[in-house]
């Protein structure tokens, strides 16, 4: 049986009770997905990204674009540039949490259940490994 989630509070809590099967809905979702290069970082990467998240005060909701134009997100910036990974990507990391997503790709295998027309995926199930 699968628990479902919506929000990171959720997800935590589901990982922490050792859920055998989660399945993520929604906005949630997307960001996971999006997210899911993080947890195949080499450590250096996994490094500067965690240095430049802590660096950097959560947005609050500047999109990501705007983020480059703010004096404060370089250290975002350069871990982008570092990792290849996109700045957006990065913030969503923020807002997850990189433990979170790190523990979850390490001890779940994923697959995707949903995805609307325009390629949003909208639904991700996990499988504890």
């Amino acid at each position: 049986m699968s628990i479902i989630v919506k929000t990171k509070e959720e997800l935590e809590k589901a990982m922490d009770n050792k859920e055998q099967n989660i399945v993520v809905q929604g906005e949630l979702a997307e960001k996971l997905y999006k997210t899911r290069k993080i947890a195949k970082l080499s450590g250096w990467a996994l490094v500067a990204i965690a240095a430049a998240v802590a660096a950097t005060p959560l947005t609050g909701g500047l999109s990501a674009a705007s983020l480059t134009a703010v004096a404060g997100f370089t250290s975002i910036t350069s871990a982008a540039t570092l990792t290849g990974l996109e700045i957006g990507v990065i913030v969503m990391a923020a807002t997850i949490g990189l433990s979170i997503i790190l523990a979850l790709y390490k001890n779940y295998d994923v697959k995707i259940k949903r995805t609307e027309v325009d390629g949003t995926v909208t639904e991700l199930e996990f499988a504890r490994k």
